[in-house]
């Protein structure tokens, strides 16, 4: 049995998510719409100032971050997130600490570059995907679950 929120699980073993799940990667098309397993990313080139960060599902980014992938996580992976004045985490404590229901974990998408993670989309952007002051071209990118 497993409580997460309000809703209470059972399921058997097999039912979860292993965490030696191989990790699952795909380029991001932008402009255009990726899928990785169920979740899309809608991406599209804007040239306007940052909007103030409201919607947790949508991230703006310097394009020149890129080329982006969608990728589940790797055994290992570190996030540094915005406002963390240099320190990185293991993402998995990031997970727990954000109350990622353990099932959901291995398959929850993260937006990276060739170096970092850069997003993990519901939570908290990184360090690396601070957008810098002034006006430019940002790739927006929303991430939702496909019904």
């Amino acid at each position: 049995m497993r409580l997460a929120g309000p809703t209470l699980s059972i399921a058997t073993w097999a039912d979860i998510p292993s965490l030696a799940d191989e990790p699952i990667e795909t380029s991001l098309a932008l402009p255009g719409v990726t899928q990785l397993l169920q979740w899309q990313a809608t991406a599209t080139l804007e040239t306007v100032s940052p909007p103030p960060r409201a919607d947790p599902w949508t991230a703006h980014l310097d394009p020149a971050l890129g080329p982006f992938v969608l990728r589940t996580r790797h055994r290992g992976d570190r996030f540094q997130p915005l406002g963390m004045n240099g320190h990185t985490l293991k993402l998995s404590d990031f997970m727990i600490n954000r109350k990622i229901p353990v099932q959901a974990r291995s398959h929850w998408p993260l937006l990276a570059n060739s170096t970092h993670i850069l997003w993990v989309p519901g939570h908290r952007l990184a360090e690396q995907a601070r957008l810098a002051t002034g006006p430019g071209p940002l790739a927006k990118i929303v991430i939702a679950p496909i019904d």
